[in-house]
């Protein structure tokens, strides 16, 4: 029994990857061809059944490829977050002894191109391992989880026998994440599915792909869907509206889910929610279609068993996991009499699962990711005398007991030594000793009863923001990073700046050392923007066949006739430039035109007027400052990625003396972005046929002068609108 084994590697497109801002398809037929060169790129550095290989990256096709590869040799995975540091990295190392180390796939396809397929297969049986998976939360060396193919694959077939449906997923989800590789990897690709990777978790952007591409389900955990809830709001639209009415099926888990988040998505989709471990492959239990309750999380899945033993949930089943890997203590520990201890607490009625909370001290993020207050707490008390680490508001909350030192910078300090999503994001001094057991165990849910956090009031707009969202006091000059931003928490600031500023910020722009102040800097460069309802355009035949046939009467064309898709750049002389240049050049294609055109900028009757013409007249779309660069470089991909070429004229206006104007600095923006062919071309004549001053065409003789196809390589984008003026004015 091997987890490749569920997949046929029939059917279409398995994948699409963006890249930039383009998207790029991979057939199950390339799957299963890269897969079987990836083997033998594998047996070649003597890496057999049995070894290791650790993986530590973003999702992308590469990292399936790897995967696959790995799990069909009988080679163990070691997944780790991509944003696992490198201390942490070192222990796994040193604990696993993997024999290959991935920490980046961008050459794994060329190191593999030239390689045969491998036809031999070793015996897989279910009882083999597959992967170790690491639970996030411990500064010390985290428990691995040995999870076997008989134990992925039992989560596999369950899922399959509610979901045999060949639908479109989005994935939000790191696959070094168990829900994420059952769920939204095996399952979609046993059923023929397609996956889509983004490689932007910005909410604005996922929410163009799930409406641009289609996307009908998405796994997630709460944090996300909390997110992505204020980002939809943001926008005062209907979700449907926002991501289409494909968009119908979203799977939660991982953490928490509040009741009242649960009741908003629960309008709007088929929401299913889940409960499980990674140690259970991950998933125990789940709500179905036509088997749901509100508020639970569905009943077990074939096979698994489950018992509420003193209010403790407790499982035993084909899903749950061997061992915890070289701790056999640790191992011991969580089994009784062969039945697994979740830690959480929960109670069945009928038949469904309803959680109540957790017997442990550990502590859930949002994101899914568990944080022991221990491994904190053990920092804290080098500088403290006591110290108590709480959850509050879905954040690391810190107690301290001191004698001396200030707070703030002690917080500061420790930090600098957890992983990202340990951060402390809020604190406050406690008073006295903390209370405690006869056995001089802290009491924490006394703790956590009489806790109030520390009030951080900032005289910058930018800094309560960010204070409201870290739950921390904000400094100009400390990285975001430190003040415990994590991958959710900018995907959250991001969207609370767009609803604040009206301005719409580049995910790179929050980076690993970006400050509060540098942000108020990219802030204040950025321009308001509107949104705008961008859809594949739809000549109107009506409209078309009123322009052609005007086109044609008052001017006699000259030029070759050529096929192109890609980017059309043209001076621009008339209003019939368009239909000019179509009745040479055989395309599918719509028209990047200046805001202000459509309303975007001036409102008024004359330009609603306008912008009907030119959407139905020569199917033109917004392009740039009004609806924001990013936008526009979305659909434009978008566009691009459904077969149709983009004219644009980079004057940004028509010339007013028949001369060429200068190329705007946006045209090298677009290209360089795009990754498509670009396209010369000149018109001559069309100014004498009708200029700017005119209203109606007189007879005269265009020349269409059409230039070679050429790319762009990495330059700027003002060298880039140089070259291209160049290019058309040299015609």
């Amino acid at each position: 029994m091997n987890i490749v084994d569920l997949i046929s590697f029939r059917g279409g497109i398995a994948f699409l990857e963006r890249k930039g801002y383009r998207t790029y398809p991979t057939t199950y037929k390339e799957l299963k061809q890269r897969m079987l060169k990836t083997e033998t790129y594998l047996i070649k550095n003597k890496v057999k059944k049995g070894d290791r290989v650790l993986i530590q990256a973003t999702n992308c096709v590469d990292y399936v490829v790897l995967m696959l590869a790995c799990l069909r040799l009988g080679v163990v995975v070691v997944p780790l977050d991509f944003h696992t540091s490198k201390q942490l990295r070192k222990k796994i190392i040193k604990e696993t002894e993997p024999k290959l180390v991935f920490t980046n796939l961008d050459s794994l396809e060329k190191l593999t191109k030239d390689l045969k397929q491998n036809k031999s297969v070793p015996a897989i049986s279910k009882d083999d391992v597959a992967e170790i998976i690491y639970t996030s939360g411990t500064t010390g060396v985290p428990k691995g989880v040995v999870l076997t193919h008989g134990n992925i694959c039992s989560n596999v077939e369950s899922l399959k026998k509610g979901f045999r449906l060949k639908l479109r997923h989005i994935s939000v989800l790191p696959l070094s994440h168990m829900m994420e590789q059952c769920s939204g990897l095996f399952l979609p690709l046993s059923n023929n599915s397609l996956i889509l990777y983004p490689n932007s978790l910005r909410y604005s952007d996922i929410i163009d792909l799930i409406k641009y591409k289609k996307i009908n389900v998405m796994t997630a955990v709460p944090g996300i869907l909390e997110g992505l809830k204020k980002a939809v709001e943001l926008r005062e639209k209907p979700l449907h509206k926002l991501l289409g009415w494909q968009f119908m099926v979203v799977g939660v888990g991982g953490a928490s889910l509040p009741k009242e988040l649960e009741d908003w998505w629960r309008k709007r989709v088929l929401l299913l929610q889940g409960y499980g471990l990674t140690e259970t492959s991950p998933l125990i239990t789940t709500n179905l279609p036509f088997k749901k309750r509100k508020y639970s999380t569905g009943k077990p899945l074939k096979n698994v068993k489950i018992r509420i033993k003193d209010d403790e949930i407790q499982v035993k089943g084909p899903n749950v996991m061997r061992e915890y890997y070289k701790k056999p203590e640790k191992t011991k520990e969580v089994f009784e009499d062969g039945w697994f201890k979740t830690g959480d607490l929960g109670e069945i009625k009928k038949g469904f699962l309803y959680l109540r909370g957790r017997t442990k001290d550990i502590i859930v993020t949002r994101a899914g990711l568990n944080v022991y207050p221990q491994d904190v707490e053990d920092e804290l008390n080098r500088y403290v005398k006591e110290s108590c680490v709480i959850e509050k508001n879905n954040n690391i909350h810190a107690v301290l007991s001191m004698e001396k030192g200030d707070p703030k910078k002690i917080i500061e300090e420790v930090n600098k030594r957890l992983e990202q999503y340990q951060k402390i994001a809020s604190w406050n001094v406690w008073g006295g000793e903390f209370p405690k057991t006869p056995t001089g165990k802290i009491k924490r849910y006394e703790v956590k009863k009489k806790v109030k956090h520390t009030l951080f009031k900032h005289k910058s707009p930018l800094d309560t923001l960010l204070a409201s969202s870290l739950k921390t006091h904000i400094k100009k000059n400390v990285p975001l990073t430190s003040l415990g931003m994590d991958s959710l928490k900018r995907m959250e600031i991001l969207a609370l700046i767009e609803e604040k500023y009206g301005v719409e910020l580049n995910e790179k722009v929050l980076g690993e050392k970006t400050t509060p102040k540098e942000l108020e800097n990219w802030i204040k460069k950025r321009k308001n923007v509107s949104y705008y309802d961008f859809g594949l355009p739809k000549l109107n035949l009506i409209g078309k066949t009123l322009a052609s046939l005007i086109t044609h009467i008052f001017c006699r064309i000259d030029g070759n006739k050529t096929a192109f898709q890609g980017i059309i750049v043209a001076n621009h002389t008339s209003a019939l430039d368009v239909h000019v240049l179509t009745s040479c050049i055989k395309t599918k294609y719509a028209v990047a035109a200046i805001p202000h055109l459509f309303g975007m900028v001036i409102k008024n009757t004359y330009y609603k007027i306008i912008s009907f013409l030119i959407k139905h007249f020569f199917n033109a779309y917004p392009f740039g400052y009004g609806v924001g660069f990013e936008s526009s470089l979305r659909f434009t991909a978008h566009l691009l990625d459904e077969g149709f070429s983009i004219i644009i004229f980079p004057e940004g206006e028509r010339t007013r003396d028949g001369k060429i104007q200068s190329f705007k600095e946006g045209i090298g923006l677009l290209a360089v972005n795009m990754d498509a062919e670009i396209l010369p071309v000149k018109t001559e004549g069309l100014f004498r046929v009708l200029p700017y001053y005119r209203r109606f065409p007189r007879f005269g003789k265009v020349r269409v002068k059409i230039g070679k196809p050429f790319r762009l390589g990495k330059i700027s984008y003002f060298k880039a609108a140089k070259l291209i003026e160049k290019k058309v004015k040299s015609l």
